[in-house]
């Protein structure tokens, strides 16, 4: 895969340029690794998200003109190239910026994907019994490219999900040690 790489500015830490592979313009968005990860195992290197997706659309709104005064930049390492979709009435020629307040509500809504797609998958061996939640995870890490360095934050994640479910009076499965009740 060959790159022809134009950057055209993009401040903070976005940057678009056009692609060999199918002619399609991307915008560089930081996120974490392990979401990292998990788009480019589930979505292909850019990311592609699915055509009448929530995401998309949102990119859609949230993508901008290039401002003229605009400075060059490189892509992040920690970031993920995700493919503009084709909009009859913004074209990604001309709408490929997305400012720091944008860009975060962007990465907010690719995490609230992970979040969904983890939660629906471990949640529902959460009650088998032959294997334990630690082990779920590891398993569904390995099956959706997460790297072993980034597992353990996807572990505390998801704990911190569950807790969160339970703090609400919402018990999911098994807890160990003392419990307490709101009264």
């Amino acid at each position: 895969l060959q790159l022809n790489i134009l950057p055209f500015l993009v401040e903070f830490k976005i940057v678009w340029y056009f692609c060999n592979m199918k002619d399609a313009v991307v915008v560089h968005v930081a996120v974490p690794r392990f979401l990292k990860n998990w788009l480019e195992h589930t979505f292909g290197n850019p990311v592609e998200l699915p055509p009448r997706s929530y995401e998309n659309l949102l990119l859609s709104k949230l993508l901008r003109p290039r401002p003229r005064n605009a400075s060059r930049y490189t892509p992040l390492s920690q970031g993920v190239d995700v493919v503009i979709p084709d909009n009859r009435f913004r074209k990604p020629a001309v709408y490929n910026y997305l400012g720091p307040d944008a860009q975060d509500i962007f990465a907010q809504a690719l995490d609230n994907l992970f979040r969904l797609a983890l939660w629906s998958s471990c949640a529902k061996y959460i009650f088998h019994q032959r294997q334990t939640i630690n082990d779920t995870l590891e398993n569904w890490c390995c099956a959706n490219g997460i790297d072993h360095y980034s597992r353990d934050t996807v572990r505390k994640k998801f704990y911190r999900m569950r807790h969160s479910y339970q703090a609400n009076g919402f018990v999911v499965g098994r807890t160990y040690g003392k419990t307490s009740t709101k009264d």
